[in-house]
């Protein structure tokens, strides 16, 4: 089974991973607001939001390939 395979919105732990992600990012947030914050901390901050975004977007990913392997012609053959 793929990793894909095993992500299911649907579940509590898909949830735990949603509210985790959500609290990382507001502290990752507070990083990048801060005036005390190096560039270089602001930098490995925006980068880990973006990360943590890219992961909250792979149930609509993971949908969109699915619904795009569904809808391939195939009656004409390969």
């Amino acid at each position: 089974m793929s990793w894909m395979e095993q992500i299911n919105p649907a579940t509590a732990v898909w949830r735990g991973v949603e509210a985790y992600a959500a609290e990382r990012m507001a502290e990752l947030t507070t990083v990048c607001t801060t005036v005390r914050s190096s560039d270089t901390e602001i930098r490995a901050a925006q980068a880990a939001i973006q990360e943590l975004q890219a992961l909250l977007a792979l149930p609509g990913r993971i949908a969109l390939q699915a619904q795009q392997r569904g809808t391939t012609d195939r009656s004409k053959g390969y």
